[in-house]
């Protein structure tokens, strides 16, 4: 029994320091990650956004990466705790870590990994959705609305006064519902023109069915005016017909080049292929929008478009600017991305050709239905989801409706419903923040879209060089070579030249991304150490000191890096876009001029393809556009060259001014961080008072001590004096009684011997 009791309390000895001292699994991790997969995604991404909006950083994976031997999918997402956020971080580490706990209670059924190792991801920063979507009558939005809600997004219902009043500045995307055409009439014109801006400043826009009609160009009859017709993409709706009756199939418009004179823009009657359940091919499944989403899969299509994308060599959109000239505003978009195409159909799709005989439908061939609107898109490789820029912001747009479930109830019931993840990655993609890949936990950059774009341009430029070493004919007529020989060089001398310029600007781009490269890590790093000064100088505050200056000066400083990352990703993504007044009093409208500004994504865009058109060209497989009428604007200042140099200006500009920031901030942080220094090593306010409080408390209890001693001292004087003086009383008692004892014995022999005497002599 002894024995038993000794080792239950060695037992709880070393309970209790195991308690004190930390394992190595309860150490900080670099990141979570959180796994996305089919059977969860919906939680994972009501888990991703609640971290999101509490103000947690969350990064997307956008391949798959390994952590600690264990494989997780794209569309995975990280949340990094120890390892530096790109940013500004909004919480400490450790907050940070227990609001990942904590946050992960709620959704039990989501596993969080915790990743104590280094790992590589390629990744895609992303920030709070604040959502927007169209409310008006016309409109389907409650469909939007239940599915945004359900994955955990924040959104709001704005009217069409709400955006012609400028309310989408306070939005990161907007939300274009399904129903009828008469939206567009409701926004009106100014609702139109603020749409526009929207996504040109970098707004994103995601549109279903009649949303994407809506934004296609399109009106619905004649009547409309133009000044209500949108046009977001270099696509158009293949099913509206001009002229041929119901049931026909026709493209409502022909794209054109430059050369030829716009067409009439009347649409005439819209054809509705079909509804029910149709089958869709992911023909992207690499792109953000697309990830996670199966090669094929289930969705509801409702009478709407088939989108067709518009030939690469094609211009839209003319406007006249106020000198009379005609700007050609083809730079406004990027080429198209097909995400998903029409594919197939089930038992549960009515052809639009058989609403008013389904019993026929059942009974015909494949063949047949193939002859239909539907099984013609199917067959001509028709587009349902379409995605692609417009200046700076994004836009997905859809034929089908991917929000919806797929029943006829039309119920979104969660993890089943697959293809609703494609309007939750739409959202992602379009408020993701630059990112710079590949990233590692702990985090390091690369400006990866930029050497990909550079990469094509350097592809391009070889293959130029080893087919078509020699420039045209056409370019190289006499009259071209008069006009154009110059510098000392014929065009055959320039076109040469211009390629190996090319070349080299590609090798110097490489590099200037480099160095750029770590201008941004160095920024970040930057960051880091002010948010620790920071930390320093809330605690001196608290401790009484005044430091409410050197607080502001931090964050003065910070807000200067800030803004050079700011400042370094609009360079790589920005588009800048002039207004102008027409003369005629109508409203002011934006156009793509010579002077317009444009980032680096842009120009290389912009750069591969017109390379692209050249080789084209040169190849036979377009016509020779009329506007690459020279060597300079097919290759040369005027052309692809001049788009790298631009390129070359933006990297060195903005690494000289990163070097600068970080110069200035150097010297501003070793001043502050002697000042913090120094102040914590003088006794606060805080400080003295807690000493001297000691001290009288010290004092305090010394004259306690005092006169506790002197009490016991004047206590043992009493009683030593009381001791003394019973001791005389005594003496004094003792000697008083004794002489009387002592003359009684004398008197009493006096008189015995006088009474002797007596008797002796009476005898």
């Amino acid at each position: 029994m002894r024995r038993l009791v000794i080792f239950l309390g060695f037992f709880l000895v070393l309970s209790s320091v195991a308690k004190i001292i930390p394992s190595e699994a309860e150490a900080l991790p670099y990141a979570y990650v959180i796994p996305v997969t089919s059977k969860n995604w919906v939680n994972a991404t009501r888990f991703a956004n609640t971290l999101l909006y509490a103000g947690v950083p969350v990064y997307w994976a956008q391949e798959k990466f390994t952590v600690e031997g264990t494989v997780y999918e794209a569309g995975s997402f990280i949340v990094p705790v120890t390892a530096p956020s790109i940013g500004w971080r909004t919480l400490t580490p450790e907050k940070a870590d227990s609001m990942v706990k904590s946050t992960a209670k709620i959704f039990p059924g989501i596993p969080l990994v915790s990743a104590m190792r280094e790992f590589n991801a390629s990744i895609l920063v992303l920030k709070p959705p604040r959502i927007a979507i169209h409310g008006d009558q016309v409109s389907h939005c409650f469909a939007f609305y239940g599915l945004v809600e359900a994955l955990g997004f924040k959104a709001d219902i704005v009217m069409s006064m709400d955006i012609r009043n400028g309310i989408l500045d306070n939005y990161d995307v907007f939300m274009f519902p399904g129903d009828s055409l008469p939206q567009i009439y409701s926004l009106g014109y100014e609702g139109c023109k603020a749409l526009e801006r929207f996504i040109i400043k970098g707004g994103g826009l995601i549109a279903s069915c009649a949303g994407t009609i809506a934004t296609a160009g399109v009106a619905p009859n004649e009547s409309w005016p133009e000044k209500y017709w949108l046009q977001v993409g270099r696509w158009y709706c293949a099913n509206v017909n001009t002229s041929m009756p119901f049931g026909s199939w026709t493209d409502w418009r022909t794209p054109w080049v430059k050369e030829a004179p716009p067409p009439s823009y009347i649409s005439g009657y819209y054809n509705p292929p079909g509804i029910g359940l149709i089958i869709l091919k992911n023909e992207n499944p690499k792109h953000p929008v697309m990830l996670g989403i199966p090669t094929t899969f289930t969705v509801v299509h409702w009478q709407g478009p088939m989108l067709k994308p518009v030939p690469v060599g094609y211009i839209m959109w003319p406007r006249i600017l106020p000198n009379g000239t005609t700007v050609w505003e083809d730079q406004w978009f990027s080429n198209p991305i097909p995400l998903a195409s029409f594919y197939d159909w089930t038992e549960n799709f009515t052809f639009m050709e058989y609403y008013a005989n389904v019993w026929a439908q059942k009974n015909a061939t494949r063949d047949t239905l193939m002859k239909t609107l539907f099984g013609r898109g199917i067959s001509e490789g028709l587009i349902s989801i379409m995605g692609g820029y417009m200046g700076n912001g994004k836009v997905v747009v859809s034929g089908s409706h991917p929000e919806l479930g797929t029943r006829p109830s039309l119920e979104f019931l969660g993890d089943e419903d697959i293809q609703a993840k494609i309007y939750a990655n739409a959202i992602y993609w379009q408020v993701s923040e630059p990112s710079f890949n590949p990233v590692s936990f702990p985090i390091s950059y690369g400006v990866s879209q930029v050497l990909s774009l550079r990469s094509d341009v350097e592809r391009l430029v070889k293959d130029i060089s080893k087919d078509f070493p020699s420039p045209p004919d056409r370019l190289v007529t006499p009259v071209t070579t008069r006009e154009r020989s110059t510098f000392g060089m014929t065009p055959q001398d320039k076109w040469s030249w211009f390629l190996s310029d090319l070349s080299e600007n590609c090798k110097e781009v490489a590099d200037a991304c480099t160095k750029l490269t770590n201008m941004m890590s160095m920024l970040q790093s930057k960051l880091d150490g002010l948010q620790s000064l920071e930390k320093r100088l809330l605690e001196l505050r608290r401790r009484g000191f005044e430091v409410d200056r050197e607080l502001e000066q931090v964050h003065s400083l910070r807000e200067m890096v800030l803004a050079n990352i700011r400042r370094v990703n609009e360079d790589i993504n920005f588009l800048y876009v002039e207004e102008w007044t027409p003369p005629d009093g109508t409203p002011p409208r934006q156009y793509a001029g010579a002077e317009v500004r444009m980032g680096l994504l842009q120009l290389l865009n912009l750069t591969k393809t017109r390379l692209g058109i050249v080789l084209s060209a040169l190849r036979g497989e377009i016509g020779w556009p009329g506007y690459l009428g020279s060597v300079d604007a097919a290759l040369g200042g005027y052309g692809p060259d001049g788009f790298m140099i631009r390129c070359l200006a933006f990297l060195s500009g903005d690494t000289i001014d990163s070097q600068v920031t970080i110069n200035s901030i150097d010297i501003a942080v070793n001043e502050l961080t002697n000042l913090i220094t120094s102040l914590e090593e003088r006794k606060s306010i805080e400080d003295l008072s807690v000493e001297m409080a000691k001290m009288k408390n010290e004092t305090t209890s010394e004259i306690a001590k005092v006169k506790d001693a002197t009490t016991s001292e004047i206590a043992k004087v009493k009683d030593a004096t009381t001791s003394e003086i019973a001791k005389v009383r005594d003496t004094i008692t003792t000697a008083y009684y004794t002489s009387i004892a002592t003359g009684i014995i004398g008197a009493l022999i006096g008189a015995v011997v006088a009474y002797l005497a007596l008797r002796k002599s009476i005898k």
